[in-house]
């Protein structure tokens, strides 16, 4: 099945329940029927381009960010925007606390800012991040967020905004893009070596062979590192529900699957 979203997909999300699939395209939130391919409607309002999106547990709501310093929630039954708030620069990536309550926004500024999922209200701004964060992800039990700049993977406290860990420091290394897994205990991240440059939401402009590898949360010990088939940057990638495998997608116009088991 070959879904036609019209423009560039820049986020793709499922519904928790899996009943619908999501896609930023270009300014629009296409949603589709995954089981049918049919669309089922678009939500248009934002005036830049829609960097990222995420479903909220109770599988109505979509947060999503853009470039047109904007976060915006919106009822996906409806198409109505329910809340709107700024950010002084572009707002490139939003994520979901797995309780429901919190959503997090990463902006071109360097700053993660916490919101109230229900109503919008500012809860807390965490500063310090040496870069942008390019992914977000809340621990399972909604008490931290996870940060992946190009420079490193670090904890944050959402209550204090304090950095409790650098998981990952990249000395001789960026990355490019990441995931959690289900369990909440591991991190996979995409990576290349050397020099790279970024443009303004953190997408890679030059060709350069990437690989994958997996760190433990808890201790901070990498645990195993894929590698000699792209060409490119790994630029997306998610874990299977079970753990066992991570897919990822590249800018050589390939997806991958991996064991983790192997």
């Amino acid at each position: 099945m070959q879904l036609d979203a019209k423009d560039w997909v820049f986020s793709l999300r499922f519904a928790p329940d899996e009943s619908v699939l999501a896609g930023a395209c270009d300014k629009r939130i296409v949603l589709w029927n995954p089981a049918t391919g049919r669309k089922i409607r678009e939500i248009r309002g934002h005036e830049s381009i829609v960097s990222s999106l995420v479903f909220l547990p109770d599988n109505r709501r979509i947060a999503s960010a853009s470039l047109d310093k904007t976060l915006r929630m919106w009822d996906s039954h409806s198409g109505t925007k329910l809340w709107e708030q700024r950010h002084p620069e572009g707002c490139n990536y939003v994520a979901c606390s797995p309780d429901g309550k919190y959503v997090a926004s990463s902006g071109l500024d360097k700053i993660i800012r916490i919101w109230r999922a229900e109503d919008g209200k500012l809860v807390r701004e965490i500063k310090g991040l040496p870069d942008i964060a390019c992914v977000l992800a809340f621990s399972k039990n909604s008490r931290y967020l996870l940060s992946l700049c190009k420079s490193g993977v670090y904890k944050w406290d959402i209550d204090n905004g304090k950095k409790v860990q650098t998981i990952l420091a990249a000395h001789d290394k960026n990355i490019t893009t990441g995931a959690i897994s289900s369990s909440g205990n591991w991190v996979a991240v995409g990576v290349v070596s050397g020099n790279a440059i970024f443009d303004n939401i953190s997408k890679w402009l030059v060709k350069a062979p990437g690989r994958i590898e997996t760190w433990d949360l808890r201790s901070g010990e990498k645990l195993q590192e894929f590698f000699g088939v792209n060409t490119n940057i790994i630029s997306a990638m998610s874990f299977s529900p079970d753990d066992k495998n991570i897919i990822s997608g590249s800018w050589d116009n390939t997806v991958s699957l991996w064991n983790t088991n192997e």
